[in-house]
């Protein structure tokens, strides 16, 4: 899945995503990833702004992967980017 966020950049966190785990998500399930930081306007102005600068933005932006036990649950701002994984 690309790279995204699942609202647009609002000033006030307007809603939250939560992915839930039925099953063990392990990292050859080819899990979401998280692009931490990546919710503030400047974010946003890159990521849809030059293509040079959203390829800075995508390299450089620390990157948190979603492995979850079984029963767990992610909870995030949805102006965050984020994707999924590779299945290998």
């Amino acid at each position: 899945q690309p790279v995204h966020p699942d609202t647009g950049f609002t000033p006030q966190t307007a809603l939250l995503t939560a992915f839930v785990a039925l099953q063990e998500v392990t990292p050859d399930l080819g899990p979401t990833f998280f692009l931490a930081g990546t919710h503030t306007r400047a974010a946003h102005e890159r990521f849809n702004g030059e293509p040079g600068e959203k390829l800075q933005l995508l390299r450089s932006s620390p990157r948190r992967i979603g492995t979850l036990p079984a029963g767990a649950a992610t909870l995030f701002d949805s102006r965050l980017l984020h994707g999924g994984g590779e299945n290998a």
